[in-house]
């Protein structure tokens, strides 16, 4: 009868094995259906191997895992933002960070397209910066109350898909690559991006570990933080910036992925994870498998269909 009462309260944990049992089929049914060479093949130098398996290795496998790496940072930079705002419904969608980013590289994409050749990134956390900064600022006289926050969030979002808007009426031509990308795609061609994001997230993770302990007191409240010695502020505005900073390189990567970071940290407050360093890894996992799951839908619906859909623009439903 407990285990009953368990399961019906905390329907996440069953709902993060659904997603990875789903993850494992729906990944080994695609290269089932790519993948004719033997197994052991599978990572051979790619020069031995023909165009169909190459395509299998250096698109697919690498495609698989930008899935998720995209979908945990997106997920713990999400529960970090709410464990340093106290906020359950902050996120890079709700904080206008992603639509910040989003409206940095349309603009320079627009208006200075040669910036893009030097990458996305700076460009793309620039924009994510100044939206979750400009968010801050309308939300600090109220003190940051959730409801405010979240209020400037989507005033914010509201105000950069409005300029996004008009940029794309007015230069529809010059936009339509870059609002096509942006809608969110994990197509890949090779290793590198899933690996540069890879080498991002490791360095952020090891920023993270650094601010648990101060992120730990200050969840008990700001003054009994500061009365420990903690330097609140600092340790804050160091929190968001890691997080603008993991949004920023996945949305400049493969762009918007709608809402995936928000359903996983509320499918791990929900599982009843406790620690903040736990909660990091569950909505890494939850986020990563959420958008895998997804993109290896999409996958299949291709093969089988011939339609072809951005994995961004179906995370928000699912």
């Amino acid at each position: 009868m407990v285990g009953k009462t368990v399961f019906f309260r905390r329907p996440a944990w069953a709902l993060m094995m659904i997603l990875a049992a789903l993850a494992l089929l729906s990944g080994l049914w695609i290269l089932k259906l790519q993948w004719t060479w033997p197994w052991a093949q599978l990572f051979a130098a790619p020069d031995t191997l023909p165009l169909d398996a190459l395509a299998v290795q250096q698109n697919t496998l690498p495609r698989m895992a930008m899935a998720v790496l995209a979908g945990g940072g997106l997920a713990a930079a999400t529960m970090l933002m709410q464990q340093v705002l106290r906020n359950p419904l902050a996120a890079d969608s709700t904080l206008a960070v992603a639509g910040g980013a989003q409206l940095a590289l349309l603009a320079v994409g627009v208006f200075f397209p040669a910036l893009l050749l030097h990458g996305t990134f700076t460009i793309a956390f620039a924009g994510a910066a100044a939206a979750l900064a400009a968010v801050l600022a309308l939300s600090a006289r109220r003190e940051m109350m959730p409801v405010t926050v979240v209020l400037a969030g989507l005033v914010m979002s509201l105000y950069l898909g409005s300029v996004s808007g008009m940029i794309t009426l007015f230069y529809s031509e010059e936009a339509r690559a870059v609002m096509q990308w942006g809608s969110g795609s994990l197509v890949q061609d090779s290793w590198h991006d899933s690996l540069g994001l890879l080498w991002r997230l490791a360095a952020a993770g090891a920023v993270s570990a650094w601010l648990l302990k101060p992120l730990n007191i200050m969840s008990l409240s700001d003054d009994q933080a500061a009365a420990l010695g903690v330097p609140v502020k600092t340790v804050r505005t160091a929190a968001l910036a890691l997080a603008a900073f993991v949004c920023a390189t996945v949305v400049g990567m493969v762009g918007m992925m709608g809402f995936v970071g928000l359903a996983a940290a509320a499918a791990v407050r929900q599982a009843g994870v406790r620690t903040l360093s736990a909660r990091l890894w569950a909505s890494f996992a939850a986020g990563g498998l959420m958008l895998l799951v997804t993109d290896n839908a999409l996958v299949l619906l291709e093969h089988y269909r011939g339609i072809s859909l951005p994995a961004g623009a179906l995370t928000a439903l699912i």
